[in-house]
């Protein structure tokens, strides 16, 4: 303070602004000295002091902290964070009253630098701060006269601390948005996700900068996951901090929750109505709209948030509608069509007054504007003067309701019908007139429809005169008998002409082919046709549709140059395709109250009524028809055969046609012809005078009957032409008539003017009465009402006494028709029995297929190309279910789902679609079909119980008719059938001649016709023609093998007796004459052993000394082979000996049989030797099982080996005893132990004739008899003919008298059966070694006695060698791909050889590099006895069974004895034998035993035998 003071006096004194009268003043000091003291006193001040960070005084500056003041000494200044070094400019402007002199320093760490005060350009202080790091300098501001300056200020620099990246996503990853910036510390976002966690990364300028998250620290340039803390608003606030103290930086991020944002809208589902008349508002409803949001998500939008455009009433310059939603947008396409005024309702229906009024309708119903139900009126009489195609199309049916109000509608010529398809229509009260309509009247299309409704209805619609169609006057063509018609009160009148050019068929005055109803109709029309015409309808269309026609008249005219031409119906079920006939159980046609009134003229089967009911051989229940009360007063006249008054022709009468009250006139009788009658008043056979064949299925065997064969009987010059053997249409018993139809009663079907005492019309059953039944209840019919109906209108009650009821079962499983019979008419009744509950196991399979077009083969259970839906073998089932209660559950299961429904006429549940595949879906004859056990049932699904062990297959089928049971079963897609294509082979033999060529042309035809499956092989023509190439040409061979045989005979003849020397030549060419024969030829000379002696003879007379020592030393070694201790070693030396002989010496060398005999014998011995053990201890393990069962496995197998092997069965007579208990109660009334399976007769019979049983005492012969039916024995496959045949031949037993089961029979089936690769199988065309074995088995009795069966076993044999392994084994298909050996294919094999006398140990032939079939066999044999399935495997009952058997049937065979299978060693019935074959066994039997009896002693006598059989075929491991 004291300088101060002292520096204002001297700055007083220098002013003088003291007084003079003051003190005096000091000595007066030097100017520099004075500032300098003055300077000392009080230092100078800065006026102004900034920095910048760039040179111009212009640039901004730095803020000072605190503001820069003259007074204040100490501040501090932050500096920008750059990423390098950073420059600072300083500057700086002395205050006004600093002394003159006074400049301005500033110090820092590199040193001082001057600063000229108020200059325009900063003093630079580079690199003021260091390169990454947060520390300053400190910058000294000096004031005072040059080189005296001291601090004056001091600057602390610092350097701010900042982010140089800093990124926040959501946790999904998502960015959200920050958009940093270095120097931007406030931030806001929005988390579109809302909830979760964050993830932050932060990264500073300065990498040792500090950095914080909400007072955490955390680590600089890793993702830091955080999470927010949201207030109730939804917000939340992250601070991040960089740095610390006075250079500290905060950053804050303000979050606000928001929901994610819409991107787009997509369609998911378009309204319902997108078709729309001008005016209509658009209708959203069915509409679905989605929102994408930017998140990636969507979700539905409400209907009431969409917005549309536009709004009002639409026009018909309108194709979109736009949806709006929070401004997003998309568009809706429509059609916006012009008007018809009304709306379409009944009360107010479109109305119609022109031809473009018409036109606009069409147009509507193809665009599906005018929709199902909707109603259009005429007005007016309309005219169309320009072309018409018709309303709708194919693909849109008209399915409304068309009022003509009574008008005319008139069309142009050469038009099409008024209609092009109708679906659910109603046409009602129009009239139409076309002077040539091109088409059928009303209807275009009548074809199957899937929707599965009735096609049209017409009512009071009226075809005007002058009309003139192509075809029918209404409709027509093939649809489903779920699609059908309704025509009720129309008329086509006098003037129309139907079918104007004439020829067409299926063709009527209102329908061609028909499905439906026609009532109270009149036509006076001209109808023109080819055939199947009729004066109402053309002919009845579907096979089980109704075609039904009441109260009717026909006035007009029926012209038709065909067949089958009626004056109101031309004819039934015509068959699928217009020309192919089929069905023949079709329903009739219902015709009743029906008037003829005109004339009608034809080919072939005229009627007044109807032409021809041709097609069905035998009427069910479901599908009886009635022909009652007609009254046909026309003319009726026919080029051809068969008029009636009533009816032209009837295919067959029983007593579900009702035929009944129908009167006529002009005409010799009411029914011109019927095929055949079914009928219990008729005696069978032909009726004298007539063509019909008469029957009685309630007597006859339907196999007996001699029914005519199905075919269109009309075309034949005689309705009494039959065929034996093809009576597959009928299938039911009890349907026969009680009445002379035909005879006496013919006048109660139809009378003329002749008056009849009133008869008995028909009974009609009502009331309430019980219809299901448990199986075994009796019959109740309490509460039934039965009214006899009179021929002259009376009714009278009958009383259920005084009628005879039949048909009831109290055990037959179904549904059941009772006949109730009254004074010689009847009626039926359905009831149904169900079985008792009880669990069972089926099997039942799916197999569906595609939509597909046309293919040259159809798919179907018959033809293949199907794919396997579902498959259960073992499936749990009730025998109270039906098979479409095991379907339905099996479906359920898999997920399949099934339109099925049993409102229909069928009576039962009728599957039209199974995941979406349908009937006629791949072709007018394709739908569902089911088999149970292997054929298709006349009932439906919900109509046939269960039983157990069912095989169930519910199968696609693209053509019924290929099916089994259908008229083309067998038959190829195109082209000829199999039956004409060997027919064809048969004709190309042509001359028999002994030649290679016609040889082969015979074999070929054979061979084509053993491929056919037997129906097939009935349909052959030609088959005596190659059956008499055969006999031919094998007496040609024979007669050449007995000339050849015979020329070498007479050589022999010609050599000299006694032989010299001279004889040479006459030998040699004898010799060399036999040499070049055949087997079968050498076989035929009768002299050869005069040639042997001669030869002989020769060799001695020429023989030399050394020939004859050589010789004789050969001789020697023979001879001492009896006694020779190693007869293996003395045996071969002795043939090697003889081997090395010259011709002539082995000649000379007279007990060489002894050698060949002893060898044989050797042999056998090593065989037997070889096996023995093996043989022996299983014979003893299976004599320890104790007694057997009655079954597959260790039962009659068991039985029948040890039987056979002559061991003791353990408990023989227990066993008999079950067995017969078990017939007993299986059995039924055909002798069959298995509705399916014939080998469980087989079996039976084998096992029991081995004990000694005579079969045709056993239960009377009735598992014999079981046999008999080939159809039942060929159900199986080939084990069926198989082991039926070797079932026959066991005791030589006799054929039953009628049975088509016949040895020949049987024969021919399994020879039908052999592949192409020359063996036998399951099933396909690849030999299986097993089939191949067994099928040899059963042939073998017959080799030698039938060239058929040695030329099959030749080429199984020549295959069986190829299939067997390297060691010898054969293999089979397992339950896997591929091919595994298991000992039962090796037993089938050597059993099978045993048979045919082939040694399987040394047959060169079954002898493979690793071992023979023999040595395979033992190698799965077990110690102890027994055998394996697998050579892995452990013992194994059924493998236990066949390996020993195998072992049986090869002792045997080398012992010498009869086969296994042919017991007649014990028991002969000397049924129809083969007697050459037995004759060939007996020498194959005869020349085993000489083997054996030259080993004296050496022979170990075992004799055992196992038996395989047939439980191998049905078992566990095959699929057989």
């Amino acid at each position: 303070m004291k300088r101060f003071l002292s520096l204002i006096m001297a700055v007083l004194l220098v002013l003088g602004a003291l007084p003079a009268s003051a003190e005096p003043m000091e000595e007066e000091l030097p100017e520099k000295e004075l500032i300098e003291e003055k300077l000392a006193e009080e230092p100078a001040r800065l006026a102004k002091l900034c920095f910048r960070e760039e040179r111009k005084a212009t640039s901004a500056e730095r803020p000072l902290d605190p503001e820069f003041s003259p007074e204040e000494t100490d501040y501090t200044l932050i500096m920008k964070d750059y990423e390098g070094p950073s420059d600072l400019f300083v500057f700086a402007t002395l205050a006004e009253d600093a002394p003159s002199g006074t400049v301005i320093e500033a110090r820092w760490s590199k040193g001082d630098q001057k600063i000229t005060s108020g200059a325009v350009n900063g003093k630079n202080f580079p690199d003021i701060i260091r390169k990454d790091s947060l520390e300053g300098n400190t910058l000294s501001i000096c004031l005072g006269p040059e080189g005296q300056t001291e601090e004056t200020y001091r600057v602390n620099i610092l350097r701010q601390a900042t982010l140089k990246s800093l990124s926040l996503l959501d946790q999904d990853g998502r960015d959200l948005g920050l958009n940093f910036q270095r120097d931007t510390l406030e931030y806001t976002v929005e988390n579109p996700v809302g909830e979760g966690s964050l993830r932050l990364t932060a990264k500073p300028t300065v990498s040792d900068a500090a950095l914080t998250l909400d007072g955490e620290a955390i680590t600089a340039g890793t993702e830091i996951i955080c999470t927010p803390q949201w207030d109730e608003n939804g917000l939340g606030t992250l601070s991040l901090k960089v740095g610390q103290g006075d250079s500290e930086t905060e950053y804050t991020v303000a979050l606000r929750k928001t929901p994610p944002k819409p991107v787009r809208l997509e369609l998911v589902t378009a309204p319902g109505k997108t078709t729309y008349r001008i005016g209509e508002i658009f209708d959203p409803t069915g509409l679905e709209v989605k929102v994408i949001l930017d998140n990636g998500s969507a979700s539905a939008v409400a209907l009431e948030n969409l917005t549309f455009e536009p709004e009002g009433p639409l026009t018909q310059d309108q194709t979109e509608i736009t949806v709006r939603y929070e401004g997003l947008t998309l568009t809706v396409p429509i059609r916006v069509l012009e008007i018809l005024s009304g709306s379409g309702t009944s009360s107010d229906p479109y109305r119609l007054y022109s031809q473009q009024d018409m036109e606009l309708l069409d147009k509507w119903v193809e665009s599906e504007m005018f929709q199902k139900g909707d109603c259009c009126r005429m007005e007016v009489d309309i005219t169309i003067a320009d072309s018409w195609s018709g309303l709708g199309s194919e693909e849109t049916p008209f399915n409304g309701d068309f009022d003509g109000s009574g008008y005319r509608l008139t069309l142009p010529e050469d038009s099409s019908a008024v209609f092009t398809r109708t679906r659910e229509a109603t046409i009602h009260d129009l009239e139409v007139y076309g002077p040539q309509i091109a088409d059928y009247g009303l209807v275009s299309i009548y074809q199957v429809d899937n929707a599965n409704v009735f096609s049209a209805k017409f009512d009071r619609v009226t075809l005007v005169s002058g009309t003139q169609t192509l075809y029918s006057g209404f409709i027509g063509g093939y649809a489903s008998s779920m699609n059908p018609v309704y025509i009720t009160d129309c008329t086509v009148e006098s003037g129309v002409t139907i079918g104007y050019e004439g020829g067409e068929d299926h063709i009527g005055s209102f329908a061609g082919e028909f499905n439906g109803f026609v009532k109270n109709c009149k036509s006076s029309a001209t109808v023109r046709g080819g055939s199947w015409v009729g004066g109402l309808v053309g002919n009845q269309g579907q096979s089980m549709s109704d075609c039904r026609i009441e109260d009717c008249t026909f006035d007009g005219t029926v012209e038709a140059d065909g067949n089958y031409v009626g004056g109101i119906l031309g004819g039934g079920y015509a068959g699928t395709g217009w020309k192919l006939v089929t069905a023949p159980n079709a329903r009739t046609p219902n015709i009743m109250n029906c008037r003829f009134e005109g004339t009608v003229h034809g080919g072939n089967a005229v009627g007044g009524i109807l032409g021809a009911e041709a097609c069905v051989q035998q009427t069910w229940y479901n599908g009886r028809g009635y022909i009652q009360d007609n009254s046909a007063t026309g003319t009726v006249t026919a080029d051809g055969d068969y008029v009636g008054g009533v009816i032209g022709f009837m295919q067959s009468l029983n007593r579900y046609n009702e035929i009944s009250g129908n009167y006529y006139e002009n005409a010799k009788k009411g029914i011109g012809a019927v095929a055949h009658v079914d009928t219990s008043a008729v005696k069978r056979g032909f009726r004298e005078g007539e063509g019909t064949y008469y029957y009685d299925t309630s007597k006859d065997s339907l196999d007996d009957i001699n029914c005519t064969k199905l075919r269109v009987y009309v075309e034949l010059s005689s309705i009494g032409q039959t065929k034996t053997g093809d009576n597959r249409a009928l299938q039911k018993t009890n349907h026969n008539r009680d009445d002379d139809p035909l005879g006496v009663n013919s006048g109660r079907l139809c009378y003329t003017d002749a008056s009849l005492e009133p008869f008995l019309k028909r009974l009609e059953v009502s009331g309430s009465y019980r219809t299901t039944y448990t199986q075994g209840d009796a019959l109740d019919l309490t509460g039934i009402l039965i009214e006899a109906v009179w021929s002259d209108g009376e009714r009278t009650e009958v009383s259920l006494e005084d009628a005879k009821v039949t048909g009831y079962d109290e055990n037959q499983i179904g549904d059941q028709i009772l006949r109730i019979r009254y004074e010689n008419t009847s009626a039926d009744i359905k009831v149904t029995v169900k079985p008792k509950s009880s669990t069972i196991y089926v099997s039942v399979a799916i197999l569906g297929d595609t939509k597909h077009d046309e293919t040259s083969s159809p798919h179907g259970m018959a033809r293949g190309g199907l794919r396997t839906w579902a498959s259960v073998s073992y499936f749990e089932a009730n025998t109270a279910d039906t098979v479409w209660d095991v379907l339905k559950r099996l479906m359920d299961r898999e997920g399949l789902h099934a339109d099925a429904s049993d409102n229909n006429q069928y009576g039962t549940v009728y599957i039209r679609s199974v995941n979406g595949l349908g009937e006629f879906d791949n072709g007018p004859n394709s739908g569902w079909m089911y088999t149970l056990n292997g054929t298709h049932p006349e009932v439906g699904v919900s109509a046939r119980y269960v039983s157990d062990g069912d095989e169930i297959i519910l199968h696609y089928t693209d053509d019924y008719t290929y099916e089994e049971g259908g008229i083309n079963y067998g038959r190829e897609p195109t082209g000829a059938t199999p039956a004409e294509k060997v027919d064809a082979l048969i004709e190309k033999i042509g001359a028999v001649t002994y030649t290679q060529d016609c040889k082969d042309r015979i074999d070929g035809a054979r061979r084509a016709y053993n491929a056919l499956t037997p129906d097939q092989k009935n349909r052959v023509t030609k088959l005596e023609t190659l059956e008499s190439a055969e006999k031919t040409y094998e007496n040609l061979r024979q007669e050449a093998l007995k000339a050849a045989a015979e020329r070498v005979d007479a050589l022999i003849q010609a050599i000299a007796s006694p032989v010299t020397e001279e004889s040479k030549a006459a030998i040699e060419a004898a010799w060399q004459a036999y040499q070049a024969l055949t087997e079968a030829e050498q076989r035929l000379v009768t002299k050869l052993e005069t040639l042997q002696k001669a030869r002989r003879d020769y060799a001695k007379l020429v023989a030399t000394a050394q020939d004859k020592q050589k010789a004789l030393a050969v001789m020697e070694l023979i001879d001492r082979l009896a006694f020779a201790e190693d007869l293996k070693a003395a045996l071969t030396e002795a043939r090697a000996a003889y081997d090395a002989l010259t011709e002539l010496q082995k000649l000379l060398v007279d007990n060489i049989d002894v050698l060949e005999q002893t060898e044989k014998t050797q042999k056998i011995q090593s065989s037997l030797s070889k096996v023995s053990e093996v043989y022996k201890s299983t014979g003893d393990y299976m004599e320890k099982l104790g007694t057997p069962a009655v079954g597959s496995i260790g039962g009659e197998w068991m039985v029948l080996g040890l039987a056979r092997s002559g061991r003791r069965v353990p408990g023989a007579e227990d066993y008999y005893q079950a067995a017969l208990k078990y017939i007993e109660g299986a059995m039924d009334q055909n002798g069959r132990l298995h509705r399916a399976k014939s080998t469980d007769n087989s079996r039976m019979i084998l096992a029991l004739t081995a004990l000694g049983k005579d079969m045709t005492q056993v239960e009377k012969g009735k598992l014999l008899e079981g046999l008999g039916d080939l159809d039942f024995v060929c159900y199986q496959g080939n084990n069926g003919p198989i082991w039926a045949l070797l079932a026959l031949d066991s005791g030589n037993y006799p054929v039953a008298q009628g049975a088509t089961a016949s040895r020949a029979a049987l024969v021919d089936t399994i020879l039908s059966s052999q592949t192409s690769d020359g063996g036998w199988a399951v099933s396909g065309d690849r030999a299986d070694s097993d089939m191949t074995g067994m099928a040899l088995q059963a042939l073998a009795p017959y080799v030698e006695s039938d060239g058929r069966v040695a030329q099959a076993v030749d080429m199984a044999l020549t295959r069986l060698s190829q299939m067997q392994n390297a060691d010898g084994s054969f293999s089979t298909y397992g339950s896997g791909a591929g091919l595994t050996p298991t000992s039962e294919s090796i037993a089938q094999v050597v059993t099978a050889l045993s048979a045919l006398g082939i040694d399987g140990d040394s047959d060169e032939r079954f002898v493979k590099p690793g071992g023979s079939a023999i040595d395979a066999l033992l190698a799965f044999a077990l110690p102890g006895g027994g055998f394996r399935h697998l050579l892995e495997g452990e013992r194994d009952g059924m493998a236990t069974e066949q390996g020993y058997y195998a072992l049986t049937a090869y002792f045997r065979f080398l012992e010498g004895k009869t086969s296994l299978y042919d017991m007649t060693d014990i028991l002969d019935k000397g049924g129809d034998p083969k007697a050459e074959a037995k004759t060939n066994l007996a020498r194959t039997a005869e020349k085993a035993a000489q083997a054996v009896s030259g080993i004296p002693g050496w022979t170990l006598v075992i004799t055992a035998a196992a038996f395989f059989g047939l439980g191998m075929v049905m078992g566990r491991r095959k699929k057989k």
